[in-house]
């Protein structure tokens, strides 16, 4: 874990910058770019727009392209 000025990151390495691609291991999200981040109640959050979500993301979403915020340890 890295404490940042912005929020505690869980991720492994370095933050991943905006505009770059992440791979969500979490619920078979897979591949996702980065286009913003968010603290919540004191971590660090990726808000990315997933490339090929799974059926069930756009049935529940309404939307494929319905952005998702994810956490440094559910990306690889």
């Amino acid at each position: 874990m890295t404490f940042t000025r912005h929020g505690k990151w869980s991720g492994k390495g370095e933050i991943p910058a905006i505009g770059s691609e992440v791979f969500v291991r979490m619920n078979g999200l897979g591949a996702a770019t980065v286009f913003a981040n968010q603290v919540v109640e004191g971590w660090l959050g990726l808000i990315v727009c997933f490339h090929e979500p799974p059926e069930w993301y756009f049935r529940q979403n309404r939307d494929a392209n319905k952005p998702g915020l994810v956490f440094g340890a559910e990306i690889a």
